[in-house]
């Protein structure tokens, strides 16, 4: 995977290995919910943890 850069600066290659998966879940109070590892089924987890909440 290649990203482009200005042209004053030199075009740096992402390393998989150097970052990994999270993501965040802003609650909107200033609070944020991290998911670290497997962001897609954290995701999915919590959709629908908030969809049981909501309906009962």
């Amino acid at each position: 995977m290649s990203t482009t850069f200005a042209p004053d600066r030199c075009p740096v290659e992402p390393r998989p290995d150097a970052y990994e998966s999270f993501a965040a879940l802003d609650l909107g109070d200033g609070s944020l919910i991290i998911f670290e590892g497997d962001v897609r089924g954290a995701w999915i987890e919590s959709t629908i943890s908030v969809a049981r909440d909501e309906a009962l």
